[in-house]
């Protein structure tokens, strides 16, 4: 599958649906449907997240729904999450609620 890019430059309102990966490294208002999605240093996501995997060292705020997450140091989420699988690196920071599956 093909990797959608949203450079440090560029922002966006709107939603954004893919069926491949999406990297963000710019700022993005809007929710998100993908199969993976990266959200890079500098990066902001400010919508619902939907996907199977997020590996996140930007910010976020939204609720997220992934079967896979990772945050790692230096991300920011403010966030009512929702996974089956968590890592968090040290210096990573969550506010919010946190729901795993058993």
């Amino acid at each position: 599958m093909s990797v959608s890019y949203i450079s440090a430059d560029l922002v966006v309102e709107g939603d954004i649906a893919s069926k491949g990966e999406v990297s963000i490294e710019g700022n993005v208002t809007g929710n998100i449907t993908c199969k993976s999605l990266i959200i890079k240093k500098g990066g902001l996501v400010r919508g619902n997240i939907s996907s199977e995997e997020l590996s996140t060292e930007g910010n976020l705020e939204g609720n997220i729904t992934c079967t896979t997450v990772l945050l790692m140091e230096g991300s920011s989420s403010k966030t009512k999450l929702e996974c089956d699988n968590l890592e968090i690196i040290k210096g990573a920071k969550i506010r919010g609620t946190v729901k795993t599956s058993e």
